[in-house]
């Protein structure tokens, strides 16, 4: 009786586990997404432009008021946002270049409109659990896209 109640107990020990793993890549999306519409957002509000910033080394996003080298630029003003734990960014394809590493700048026009861009994210214990926000340029949203769960 008790073995066979250690078996049970193993088995749903291990699907929670994969339950909880499946949940991390939709949740990273979802961060990316609010960071990119608080851009977007802010952009139209204050009627300038504004960059959401990925670090792929470190797994965040922020927002910066304007553009880098711009007179008024006001870096992070929002508290930099970390993706869950065990899950990174892949890359960011822009403009047809694909950034696997460093700082990669997103900008929001005023307007609404952005760059047309993708982030890739990856569960790091799992590397078929993953996601890919896109930006669309005419309108400046995002729109996310999950594999593999």
């Amino acid at each position: 009786m008790l073995l066979i109640l250690a078996v049970l107990a193993g088995i749903s020990i291990m699907a929670y586990r994969s339950y909880q793993h499946r949940r991390l890549v939709p949740e990273a999306a979802r961060r990316v997404v609010a960071v990119l519409a608080m851009a977007r957002e802010e952009a139209i509000r204050a009627n300038q432009a504004h960059e959401a910033v990925v670090f792929i080394d470190e797994d965040t996003l922020w927002v910066d008021r304007g553009t880098s080298g711009s007179a008024n630029f006001i870096p992070k003003i929002i508290t930099p946002v970390a993706l869950p734990e065990f899950v990174s960014i892949t890359g960011v394809l822009k403009q047809g270049v694909n950034a696997t590493t460093g700082v990669v700048t997103l900008p929001f026009n005023p307007d609404g409109t952005a760059i047309s861009a993708a982030i890739g994210l990856v569960e790091d214990n799992d590397p078929a659990a993953t996601a890919t926000v896109k930006i669309y340029r005419t309108t400046g949203r995002a729109h996310t896209f999950i594999n593999g769960l």
